[in-house]
């Protein structure tokens, strides 16, 4: 068990992408988690307190994948943007669809 936290503390993490929100997070790591690419996410600073507020960071939210990883990730989320950005706009729809009328 300490070689697993060992080996976890000497990953390096490089930012793949950066998404405004976490519905586009979601979409995104769960790309990269079927490919079994690990998937951490970073919001700094002022964010994380925004993001408890708003629901949403102001400057977005990187997403970080192992060094070692970083070229087979960047392959994922290209050939599937298309696909991304129809399930962004899908899931942007059925949220409006479903806020209350004023």
């Amino acid at each position: 068990m300490n070689e697993d936290k060992n080996a976890e503390s000497t990953i390096k993490w490089i930012i793949v992408t950066t998404v405004p929100n976490n519905i586009e997070f979601e979409m995104v790591s769960g790309i990269l988690e079927m490919a079994k690419i690990p998937v951490v996410k970073k919001v700094y600073g002022v964010d994380s307190f925004a993001e408890v507020l708003f629901g949403m960071p102001i400057s977005g939210i990187d997403v970080l994948v192992p060094e070692d990883r970083l070229e087979e990730a960047k392959q994922m989320l290209n050939s599937n943007e298309e696909d991304l950005e129809r399930e962004i706009e899908k899931e942007v729809e059925e949220s409006l669809k479903n806020q209350p009328e004023e």
